[in-house]
């Protein structure tokens, strides 16, 4: 099987754009002042809070939904005892 050297070339550019490149979001960009960087990673941080924040809440929300539904079922089964319904 033969290669062209086109696609060595190819080959050899996609192996060498690995992690380095990925990892940095301002890949291809000109330099980013450091409080524009100081910003964006305060943002970042900023909307990760957030969004833990919003699960923890919808978490505790579902807790006492389940809570409620609990007591109301609990409350329904001692009446029927109480009425001898069971």
């Amino acid at each position: 099987m033969q290669m062209s050297a086109l696609s060595l070339t190819t080959i050899d550019a996609t192996t060498q754009m690995r992690l380095s490149h990925i990892t940095s979001p301002f890949y291809g960009l000109p330099a980013v002042s450091p409080t524009l960087l100081t910003i964006f990673t305060t943002l970042e941080g900023t909307s990760a809070t957030l969004e833990g924040t919003s699960t923890q809440l919808l978490t505790t929300f579902g807790d006492t939904r389940r809570m409620k539904r609990k007591h109301v079922s609990d409350e329904a089964e001692a009446r029927a005892i109480r009425s001898g319904s069971t």
